[in-house]
């Protein structure tokens, strides 16, 4: 009986634990290890620690008060957006922690590191974090396990759509959205190859006949059958922050007639670059030392915490 109340203690707890290590993170200036937070919270190494394993072992608590804070803020907001992407922690030198893997680790290129998969609200200007889960061989695919938090979210905060890029744009993906009654719009590989009425076989979209610009045009929307699925596809030329155009495919279950409000929805989604880089660069997402992966992960919550609270 003693061991259950202890345990619910811990459980209760572990949310507090995680805001003390958040506060040290805002207070170090440097490296946000357990040795430099130590020393900002005035705490030894070890302390740290304690407040990093309760957090490890009951990050639901922390998870839970991203969505209670989502909700008090996000109740004024004209449109709330749900923003999904991976991102690489940097972890060069350790190839014994746990969940480290051969990866893209953006401007370092390839190396070892840590697939973090996160989910954001944003309402164009200001965004909130949600979530955050470290992924490693052996569970479930990194895809599905964002998708099917993101939806969550999207059914829980009342969202108006679901935004990712053509990472996410799957089969399962757009099945699953379309199911649970979820507006999407993801970035969509050009080399696809789709089906339009009036148009016969399948081909890509980007040679496809239906997707040619005539003069000056700009978008051109075309309902097209994808592995069984009616979407609606989009065609944009965009014009470059230094000059010359760009073409880029979208993909939506939005009618029509709304596809071109959910294209510019879309612009959206670079919100969670900056934010990652923000993350990496002020918070020390990048930084935790530990060897085992659900400490790598609570240390990743505690940093979107801090966010949270500067925000």
């Amino acid at each position: 009986m003693s061991v259950t109340i202890a345990s619910n203690l811990e459980k209760i707890n572990s949310l507090e634990n995680a805001k003390r290590y958040a506060r040290g993170i805002l207070r170090t200036g440097g490296k946000k290890t357990c040795t430099e937070l130590g020393r900002s919270l005035k705490k030894s190494h070890d302390a740290v620690q304690r407040d990093l394993n309760a957090i490890a072992r009951h990050p639901e608590e922390v998870r839970t008060h991203f969505l209670s804070e989502a909700v008090k803020k996000t109740k004024k907001w004209r449109q709330r957006l749900i923003i999904i992407d991976h991102t690489g922690l940097h972890k060069k030198y350790a190839k014994a922690i746990e969940g480290v893997s051969r990866q893209h680790l953006g401007a370092d290129g390839i190396g070892n590191g840590i697939s973090l998969g996160c989910t954001v609200i944003s309402d164009g200007e200001s965004v909130l974090p949600l979530d955050a889960i470290a992924w490693k061989k052996g569970h479930e695919s990194k895809v599905k396990t964002t998708i099917n938090g993101a939806i969550g979210f999207v059914q829980k905060l009342n969202a108006d759509a679901l935004l990712a890029d053509a990472h996410f744009a799957s089969v399962e993906s757009m099945q699953k959205c379309i199911k649970t009654g979820t507006n999407f719009v993801f970035r969509f590989h050009a080399n696809r190859t789709i089906e339009v009425d009036d148009f016969e076989g399948k081909i890509a979209v980007k040679k496809h006949p239906a997707f040619r610009f005539k003069g000056n045009q700009r978008h051109i929307v075309q309902e097209v059958l994808w592995h069984g699925l009616s979407l609606r596809i989009i065609k944009l030329r965009v014009e470059r922050k230094f000059g010359g155009w760009r073409i880029i495919f979208l993909v939506t279950n939005a009618s029509c007639k709304k596809a071109l409000r959910y294209a510019k929805m879309y612009r959206i989604r670079w919100k969670i670059e900056v934010f990652f880089r923000t993350m990496k660069q002020r918070f020390g997402l990048t930084d935790c030392r530990a060897r085992i992966l659900a400490k790598q992960e609570a240390h990743c919550l505690s940093a979107l915490l801090s966010y949270l609270e500067s925000s």
